[in-house]
C-alpha cells in the first residue's frame, strides 16, 4: 500500500490518516508500530476485511502485524467482537467444524474433548480425527467415507496439486518456485509435499 503524504500531517489537534488521507481529531487516529496513523473507519474496515477474507488476518501495515491492543479503543464494538470472535479460528492449524452441513459452525478448542467435538450452536458431536460424526466402537480412518473429499483428492492428483501435511488445504501453484508457504504458516516443497528443506528436489 502507497501512502499520501503531508507537507503537515498534525496540527492543532488533528492527525492525518496515512489510508483515507483525511485529518482527522487527533484522539481518534491510531499511530501504529511502523509509524503509519490509521483512523477509527479506516481501522474498521481492516479489521472487517480480516474476519471475512483469512489471507487478510492478521491486520497487518509494513508487513507487521497490527495488534489489537494498539487499536482496541478505536474499534466499533461489533467490529471489535466478530474479530475476536475469528481469533481462534483463525490461529488454529487444525480446525474441527460442525458435521452437520445446515450448521458447519467452528468449534473451539475449549469444546473438544480428546476426539469429541460439542459444537456450541447446534450441540452435534463430531469426530476430531476424520470429522464426520461421532461414532464409537469402530476404528476411525480420516476421509476414507468422504466422497467429497475423495474427489477432491483424485482432482488435485490430477492436476498435480499439492496438500499442505499440517492443516490439509490444497495447494496450486501457478507460478513461482517450489518453496510453499501455506496460509496456516506450514512451509513445504510443492514438488514431493514434503517439509521445506527436508527433501532433495530443486
Amino acid at each position: 500500500m502507497e501512502f499520501a503524504g503531508f507537507e503537515d500531517d498534525q496540527a492543532d489537534g488533528f492527525q492525518a490518516c496515512d489510508a483515507c488521507q483525511e485529518l482527522q481529531v487527533a484522539a481518534e487516529v491510531a499511530r501504529l508500530a511502523c509509524g503509519h496513523h490509521y483512523c477509527r473507519e479506516c481501522l474498521d474496515e481492516i479489521y472487517r476485511n480480516a474476519t471475512v477474507d483469512e489471507e487478510l488476518f492478521p491486520p497487518r501495515c509494513c508487513g507487521q502485524a497490527i495488534e489489537l491492543e494498539e487499536v482496541r479503543s478505536l474499534l466499533t464494538p461489533d467490529v471489535l467482537e466478530n474479530f475476536e470472535a475469528k481469533v481462534p479460528e483463525f490461529s488454529s492449524t487444525d480446525r474441527t467444524y460442525c458435521c452437520q452441513p445446515e450448521c458447519a459452525a467452528f468449534i473451539p478448542p475449549e469444546n473438544i474433548m480428546g476426539n469429541t467435538a460439542t459444537c456450541p450452536q447446534c450441540e452435534s458431536q463430531t469426530c476430531v480425527a476424520c470429522k464426520q460424526s461421532l461414532h464409537t466402537g469402530q476404528e476411525c480412518h480420516p476421509d476414507e467415507h468422504d466422497d467429497a473429499y475423495q474427489q477432491t483428492l483424485q482432482l488435485a492428483i490430477q492436476e498435480g496439486w499439492q496438500q499442505c501435511r499440517q492443516c490439509r488445504r490444497m495447494v496450486e501453484l501457478a507460478t513461482g518456485c517450489n518453496h510453499i508457504t501455506c496460509i496456516c504458516g506450514y512451509e513445504f516443497c510443492y514438488v514431493c509435499g514434503a517439509e521445506w528443506r527436508t527433501c532433495g528436489c530443486l
